[in-house]
């Protein structure tokens, strides 16, 4: 009696064939799929669109940094090309007093080895400065005008490179400690174009947050969606299939063993398709993303990450494989539990 609530041991690795055959009833339901994909690929943009999106406001405006050049001492033989090239077409210059002021970071902003050849050279005069653009008639105009000592301007009739710029159009520059020395009023005059990038950024983080919140919905109903209905479909295959058993059959096998098959694996299935798929697609198509972003961005920092990818690679196989044997024996154990149970009760 005792071997009939035995159950043999699962040692069987990954077949391809029973993968097919789970996902061949996936195909009914291609449509609810491909809104799923959808649904995966805009949230997974919209993730990855958020902190760069961040790092961009936060470099290129709200910690709006530039380098202070001496152009008028600049000697472009003593250069080499891409430096002359980089300074000569930047689209972010601005010119003060024989000064050209370029960013820090963001766009426009110099390479490592032109500004580490332009400070060797003697070219870039030290400290943080502010630089930016108004008109005669703007009221910046008259903060500029109450203190003549902290500003450094001048008419841009035209930048000295590239094309022209409009009458009345002028470039100041501030060191950073001297602007944020003016009152609150002073400063929100001044840096009041980037309070509305600041503003338009907020504006397009709500937007990409609406949409991520829509396409996980979007993603989450479907594969929920596409779980059920799966589920659905290979109970009632599994009920036929039962049903149709010899009474040899049915004598030689526990009512709860195959009880238990019918709805613990299944319901396995149903986990898999509703939770463990789409999470690790999900986490997949980020970290890809995040990959490439990173590469874009900053190299050196890509490489980084990447070299620590093999020993999670390695810690994830081992966890995996004991988690594996960890379920069969879960697994099992249930289903001898449940055989003993509803043949003694």
């Amino acid at each position: 009696m005792a071997e009939y609530f035995e159950v043999e041991d699962v040692v069987k690795e990954y077949d391809s064939r029973i993968v097919k055959r789970i996902f061949g009833y996936v195909k009914p339901y291609r449509f609810l799929a491909l809104f799923a994909a959808l649904g995966l690929l805009v949230s997974t943009a919209g993730e990855l669109f958020i902190p760069v999106l961040t790092q961009r406001i936060i470099d290129s405006v709200i910690i709006s940094r530039f380098i202070a050049i001496a152009i008028e001492q600049v000697q472009y033989d003593q250069l080499a090309p891409e430096t002359v090239q980089e300074l000569e077409y930047s689209p972010y210059q601005y010119f003060a007093e024989g000064m050209m002021f370029l960013p820090r970071s963001g766009k426009g902003k110099l390479s490592q080895n032109a500004e580490h050849e332009l400070a060797a050279a003697g070219f870039i005069i030290e400290g943080n400065w502010y630089a930016f653009s108004f008109n005669s008639s703007d009221p910046v105009a008259k903060v500029i005008q109450q203190h003549p000592n902290l500003f450094y301007t001048k008419n841009r009739e035209k930048r000295l490179f590239t094309e022209e710029i409009p009458d009345g159009k002028i470039s100041a520059a501030v060191r950073s400690e001297d602007l944020y020395s003016l009152s609150l009023e002073e400063i929100r005059l001044i840096r009041g174009h980037d309070l509305k990038l600041i503003i338009y950024a907020a504006a397009l983080f709500f937007i990409a947050i609406i949409l991520i919140f829509g396409a996980t919905f979007l993603q989450t109903w479907n594969t929920s969606l596409i779980g059920q209905r799966v589920m659905e479909d290979i109970r009632l295959a599994l009920f036929r299939k039962t049903a149709g058993q010899s009474t040899d059959f049915l004598s030689r096998h526990p009512v709860g063993r195959i009880v238990t098959r019918l709805t613990g694996d299944v319901e396995t299935i149903n986990e898999f398709f509703t939770s463990v798929l789409t999470a690790f697609l999900k986490d997949f198509s980020i970290m890809i993303g995040v990959l490439i972003t990173i590469f874009f961005l900053s190299p050196k920092l890509a490489l980084v990450t990447l070299i620590t990818l093999p020993p999670v690679a390695v810690i994830a196989a081992i966890s995996r494989i004991k988690a594996r044997d960890a379920f069969r024996r879960q697994r099992t154990a249930s289903s001898s539990v449940n055989s003993y149970l509803s043949e003694h009760l």
